[in-house]
């Protein structure tokens, strides 16, 4: 029983994993113009521009991500010849991209244009935008080469966008519009959890209140939504990390308390004490260090936490009616978690901060919960009546 259990486990997670990466990979492939080639080399000591030329560059990995191998890349970035197009924007759509320095190549000279990333402060900016940006140009007689240096203090991700100026406007604009609906929604159910727990005092809505507003801290960091207030200021990286150890936490005590697994199954508890106590000795390396490995291990062993409770919820459902709930809920959020926190600092496959499918796998979670929030009040409004009918 307990091997048939385990297979279809795993099965879920492979399953999992295969459907929430087609899905992401086809979302990718939108807004970016294919009159673009580009290619990487990683500089392990500090070379001088003009000896850059000389080196020999690979081609991008499939993912556009190099995962744990941080430290200072060099881009070259040929734009083809067109007829079509000639003013362009290029974008890099991950928040955790110190500095880039862009090259014009003018014959056998690198020509510095400007810098962009989170240690440039907003008025120096060459594009007031969240996400490192720049102009680039192309034209119809030869090929326009540039020469970018990146700084990644955390993962080496590099999913480079370019699109005409119309294009890249309307991605701002939508952008906007589901983050205003996101984020929003997301406010009125935390005040809703306020509200709820000082009339009710149900610590299974202040576990959730708590959990919910580190996800949307995670979110903004994600999107690049704290960019601009951080700019510059080391703190930013220390604060993200406090996120994922709060989210963690809270995830942690409102799964075990939604399913009653302290009363139920107190030794399997005590076991799955080890993911946030291990993760946080993870975090606290990273903050000592600065060694993102350390970071990478903690994300990982805290998002492994999801499958393992979800499936204590599928388990649930016979002795615990409300955990359907539970499973509904989360049922979106495991795939899309496991594909988005693994590939992000191990480049398995593309990911970055648009999280469009990520926010659409919460925002579902809030709905079931709410409704079960309201389910759950009535079955106890509906007990009370019942009893007062008994005693009259």
């Amino acid at each position: 029983m307990l091997f048939s259990r385990l297979r279809l486990f795993f099965l879920f997670i492979v399953i999992c994993l295969t459907f929430a990466q087609k899905i992401i990979s086809q979302n990718t492939k939108k807004n970016n113009l294919s009159i673009f080639s580009i290619s990487y080399f990683k500089e392990n000591k500090n070379l001088l521009n003009q000896e850059i030329l000389l080196e020999d560059f690979q081609i991008m990995p499939k993912t556009n991500s190099f995962g744990l191998k941080n430290g200072t890349y060099w881009f070259k970035l040929i734009l083809h010849k067109t007829v079509v197009i000639k003013n362009l924007i290029a974008y890099i759509p991950v928040h955790n991209i110190d500095l880039i320095e862009v090259y014009y190549l003018n014959e056998n000279d690198l020509n510095f244009i400007s810098s962009t990333g989170n240690s440039v402060s907003r008025n120096k900016l060459p594009i007031d935008f969240k996400f490192p940006a720049f102009k680039v140009n192309s034209n119809e007689v030869t090929e326009n080469i540039y020469f970018l240096k990146v700084n990644f203090p955390k993962e080496a991700n590099f999913p480079i966008k370019i699109t005409n100026i119309k294009g890249f406007l309307k991605y701002q604009l939508d952008k906007k519009a589901i983050n205003s609906f996101y984020y929003g929604t997301c406010l009125i159910i935390i005040l809703l959890y306020v509200f709820l727990f000082i009339i009710i005092r149900d610590r299974t809505y202040l576990y959730y209140l708590f959990l919910l507003s580190s996800v949307v801290g995670i979110f903004f960091f994600y999107d690049g939504s704290l960019l601009h207030l951080f700019r510059g200021n080391e703190f930013y990286y220390k604060l993200e990390s406090l996120t994922h150890i709060s989210a963690q936490v809270w995830f942690f005590l409102f799964s075990i308390k939604f399913l009653n697994l302290k009363k139920r199954l107190p030794k399997f508890t005590k076991v799955l004490c080890f993911f946030p106590l291990h993760s946080i000795c993870f975090y606290l390396g990273f903050l000592i260090t600065k060694n993102y490995t350390l970071l990478a291990i903690a994300d990982i062993i805290g998002v492994m936490l999801l499958p393992i409770l979800w499936f204590c919820g599928v388990f649930s459902l016979r002795t615990i009616p409300s955990s359907k709930f539970y499973v509904l809920g989360y049922l979106f959020m495991v795939p899309f978690s496991l594909i988005f926190v693994i590939s992000y600092p191990l480049g398995v496959y593309e990911v970055h901060g648009d999280m469009v499918f990520v926010k659409i796998a919460t925002w579902l979670d809030i709905l079931v919960f709410t409704y079960a929030i309201s389910h759950r009040m009535k079955t106890k409004f509906v007990m009370k009546t019942n009893m007062l009918n008994d005693l009259c």
